[in-house]
């Protein structure tokens, strides 16, 4: 959402939902999260941004206690399904090797399997005497981008390789087009103010707080005891998945929906 309205207005409708479900006398609030980059990395300006807006609402709703509604977060990260779809796709070569170029270096990402959250929401709403006031952070696996190719190497025999560029670099290429906000999607006379940031603003802060490895604090024992039969390693995700380096459409799209032959009437 904060992408299309700005964060202040993610920070509302956040906030809201929560006051409504107080005043309707819900009894276990549960919170889609994600991670406070800016408060985990120490207050640095330079990892605000992409993650933050959800995470202050998230920090909100704990603060107020368990003693009338119990609450909870559930704190996804980057999916793994990006392999698939998104800013995680590789891109094969003349040769046929594939390449991940993007500025991480070394820094472990907790990447969560689409497959695994459901189990992870269930368990929450079927333990409130354990999850009441927990914020619950997954994950499927932790690594770095080299462990990417490193892992895709041995599942496919296909060479992969990691090319870490500059910052910079990356988001002179990656960026729409100069200057454009993180809403570039929407019509560019739409109404934005101090607010909003820049495309390049977001995903320099993103690309620093997860390619640093500054998410990866994700309690994986703790994960295996409430749900022993997830996903194990990136390993055996794209063994599952016959992972061949190649996209695939993981959203619901309009393309899709055009050629399921439902008309737009």
């Amino acid at each position: 959402m904060g992408f299309q309205s700005a964060k202040k207005s993610e920070l509302f409708c956040g906030v809201r939902a929560y006051e409504i479900a107080r005043h309707q006398g819900v009894k276990h609030f549960v919170f889609a999260n994600s991670d406070y980059a800016f408060r985990k990395a120490g207050w640095d300006e330079k990892y605000r941004g992409h993650n933050d807006s959800k995470g202050r609402v998230g920090d909100l709703i704990l603060s107020h206690g368990q003693s009338t509604m119990k609450t909870s977060l559930l704190t996804t990260g980057p999916y793994m399904d990006m392999l698939f779809d998104g800013m995680f796709v590789p891109e094969e070569q003349p040769d046929g090797s594939f390449v991940w170029e993007n500025p991480t270096a070394d820094g472990k990402i907790p990447l969560i399997a689409l497959d695994d959250v459901g189990a992870y929401s269930l368990w929450i709403f079927d333990n409130p005497s354990e999850s009441a006031g927990l914020n619950l952070e997954v994950a499927t696996d932790q690594v770095s981008f080299a462990e990417i190719a490193n892992t895709f190497t041995k599942v496919t025999g296909k060479q992969g390789i990691h090319k870490v560029v500059p910052l910079d670099e990356y988001l002179m290429k990656a960026e729409p087009y100069p200057g454009a906000y993180s809403n570039w999607t929407v019509k560019p006379d739409v109404p934005r103010d101090e607010s909003f940031m820049t495309w390049r603003e977001i995903f320099a802060a993103w690309w620093r707080y997860w390619g640093e490895g500054k998410g990866a604090t994700r309690n994986m024992a703790f994960l295996d005891h409430i749900h022993g039969s997830r996903i194990p390693s990136l390993e055996v995700w794209m063994r599952l998945k016959n992972y061949d380096g190649g996209p695939r459409s993981v959203l619901k799209d309009l393309h899709e929906y055009r050629k399921s032959g439902v008309t737009e009437d």
